[in-house]
C-alpha cells in the first residue's frame, strides 16, 4: 500500500527527521508532514483543528516523552495510529507503550520496517474506521426503527380513541349546526354558538394532526379559501414563532379554492412555521404569501410561499429535506418526519412542494394546489345541502350522535329508520315493507354489528351503503358490486346530506 500519506512526525532531530521521510520515500508513499519537537509545538498545531493519517513519534525526547504525547493526541484524535520510534528503546518500555496504545515499536536502526508498518496500520485504520461507520449508520437505523414504533403506537393509540372522541365532536358540531338553522344573526346566543361550533371544528383539526402519523386517516377534502384559513391561523403562528420573529402575511386577492383536507394543509403550514422558527434562533422575519400561477398545462395553480430570514440551507441539506427521518436538529428537536409528512399530504392532494435556500441567506417552501372549480368552491354551505324523500336505516350505537343524525336527515326529508345496534336494525329491516333506499352505518360497534348489516344487505340487494366511521373504510366495500359509499367522522349534517344525494343519485 503506497501513495499519499498524511504524516505528524514528532522528533526533535532534523538528520532522524530526514531518515524517516527517505524511509517512507523509498517505500513509495508521498508524504506530507508536519514535525514538532515539543509539548507546546505538538499541542498548537492540534489546536488548528486538523487530522493527520498517522503519528511517528520518537522515544526519547530531550524534556517529552512518547507516553506524554499519546495521552495528548488520544483526546484530541483517537482514531489516528501512532507509532513509537526509538534508537534505544528496551522491551519494557516497548511493552508499556503497546499497553499504553501505540501500535507499533519500530527502531531507528530498522526503518526498513517502517514501510510494512505503515501500510498495516493504515489498512487497519481504514476497517475500523468502516466499522464506526456501520455502527453509527445501524445506530442510526435503530433509532429511526425506534422512533417508527413510537408513531406507531402514537398512531394506534390515537386510532383507538379517534372513534369515541369524533362521536363527541360530531354531536358538538352537529347540534350547533342544527341550532344556529332556528336562530336569527342577531339572536344573542347565534354568536356564542357560533364560537362553540368553531371550538368543535378545531378540536377536529387538532384530532386529524394527530391521526397524520397513522395510516388510519387520509383526510376528507373539502373546498378550502386558502386565504380566509391563513387569516384565521396567524394569531396561533405568532405565538408559535415567538416574539422575536415578525409574521407578515401576504394574500393575494381573487385566490380560487384548492381541494384538500382542510386540517393536513394547516398541518402543513404549521410545519412550515415551526422549521422557520426553530432556523432563526436568534430572531428575523417570517411571510406567507399567496399567489396564482399558470401552470404547463394552460391550469392554475394556488401557491402559498413561506419564507424565513433563517441559516439558510446548503445544496446537499436542499436535496434530502424531504426525506424521511432527514433533519438537521438534535433528537430532542425533531424527528426528520415533519417536512417528509407535508409533502406527502400536498402530493395526495395532486400538488408538489419546493425549496429555495442558501447557507445565510434563508429558505422559502412553496406549496402548489391545482386550483379547484371556482363556482363550485363559492357553494355555500346552505346550497350543499340537498333534501331527499327515501327511506334511510340508520345505525348508530352512540345515542346523543345518532339523535342528531335523524333529526337532520328528517328534517333534510328523509324517511329514517333508526337503530342502535345491528340486532334492532335488523329487526327495522325485517318489519318494513316497503324499500331501504340506503343503510348508513357505523362498521365499529359492540356485539354482532357488522355481520348483522350483512345480513340485511343480503337480503335487500338493492340497498345501498353509507359507511360512516373515524377509521379507514372498511374492506366491505369493495368487490361485492353494491353501490357503497364512505364518510369520515366527524362530518357536518349537510356533508352527509351531499354524501347520501351523491350515492343515491349515482
Amino acid at each position: 500500500m503506497s501513495g499519499p500519506v498524511s504524516l505528524l512526525l514528532v522528533e526533535d532531530d532534523p538528520v532522524d527527521a530526514e531518515l524517516i521521510l527517505h524511509a517512507l520515500g523509498d517505500y513509495g508513499y508521498e508524504v506530507e508532514h508536519d514535525r514538532v519537537d515539543s509539548e507546546e509545538g505538538l499541542r498548537e498545531v492540534l489546536a488548528q483543528d486538523r487530522s493527520w493519517d498517522l503519528v511517528l513519534c520518537d522515544h526519547g525526547l530531550p524534556r517529552f516523552s512518547s507516553a506524554e504525547a499519546l495521552g495528548i493526541l488520544r483526546k484530541v484524535l483517537p482514531e489516528v495510529p501512532f507509532v513509537v520510534l526509538s534508537g534505544t528503546i528496551g522491551e519494557e518500555a516497548a511493552v508499556e507503550a503497546l499497553k499504553a496504545g501505540a501500535r507499533d515499536v519500530v527502531l531507528k536502526a530498522n526503518l526498513s520496517r517502517l514501510g510494512p508498518v505503515v501500510d498495516r496500520e493504515l489498512r487497519e485504520a481504514a476497517s475500523r474506521r468502516q466499522r464506526i461507520e456501520a455502527e453509527h449508520d445501524r445506530a442510526q437505523l435503530e433509532a429511526q426503527l425506534i422512533q417508527s414504533q413510537k408513531l406507531d403506537a402514537i398512531g394506534r393509540l390515537a386510532a383507538g380513541i379517534a372513534h369515541d372522541y369524533r362521536n363527541l365532536l360530531g354531536v358538538v358540531v352537529g347540534f350547533s349546526g342544527l341550532a344556529l338553522r332556528h336562530l336569527d344573526e342577531d339572536h344573542k346566543a347565534h354568536g356564542y354558538i357560533t364560537e362553540i361550533r368553531g371550538a368543535g371544528e378545531r378540536a377536529i383539526s387538532l384530532t386529524d394532526q394527530l391521526l397524520t402519523f397513522s395510516s388510519t386517516n387520509e383526510g376528507t377534502p373539502q373546498f378550502v379559501d386558502i386565504n380566509a384559513m391563513l387569516s384565521e391561523l396567524a394569531p396561533m403562528l405568532r405565538h408559535l414563532l415567538g416574539e422575536d420573529v415578525r409574521l407578515a402575511v401576504e394574500l393575494a386577492p381573487e385566490v380560487p379554492p384548492i381541494l384538500i383536507d382542510q386540517g393536513r394543509l394547516e398541518q402543513v403550514i404549521v410545519n412550515l412555521t415551526a422549521n422557520a422558527r426553530d432556523a432563526m434562533p436568534d430572531g428575523g422575519s417570517f411571510s406567507l404569501q399567496t399567489e396564482v400561477r399558470e401552470s404547463e398545462n394552460a391550469s392554475r395553480d394556488v401557491v402559498v410561499t413561506a419564507r424565513d430570514t433563517g441559516v439558510g440551507m446548503d445544496e446537499l441539506t436542499r436535496a434530502r429535506i424531504f426525506e424521511p427521518f432527514f433533519t438537521t436538529k438534535n433528537a430532542q428537536q425533531g424527528t426528520g418526519l415533519g417536512l417528509a409528512t407535508s409533502y406527502g399530504i400536498i402530493e395526495q392532494a395532486g400538488g408538489f412542494m419546493s425549496v429555495e435556500s442558501e447557507p445565510g441567506q434563508g429558505a422559502a417552501f412553496s406549496v402548489h394546489l391545482p386550483a379547484a372549480d371556482s363556482q363550485e368552491g363559492e357553494r355555500s354551505e346552505a346550497e350543499r345541502r340537498a333534501a331527499g324523500t327515501e327511506t334511510v336505516l340508520l345505525v348508530e350505537d352512540n345515542d346523543i350522535l345518532r339523535r342528531l343524525l335523524e333529526e337532520g336527515l328528517v328534517s333534510s326529508g328523509y324517511v329514517v329508520l333508526s337503530a342502535h345496534d345491528g340486532i334492532a336494525a335488523l329487526e327495522h329491516s325485517q318489519r318494513h315493507d316497503g324499500a331501504i333506499d340506503v343503510l348508513v352505518g357505523d362498521f365499529m360497534m359492540p356485539g354482532k354489528g357488522p355481520e348483522l348489516i350483512s345480513q340485511i344487505l343480503a337480503e335487500r340487494p338493492q340497498t345501498k351503503l353509507l359507511v360512516m366511521s373515524a377509521h379507514p373504510a372498511p374492506p366491505e366495500l369493495s368487490g361485492n358490486g353494491r353501490a357503497n359509499g364512505f364518510i369520515a367522522k366527524p362530518f357536518t349534517l349537510a356533508a352527509l346530506a351531499a354524501r347520501l344525494r351523491e350515492l343515491l343519485d349515482g
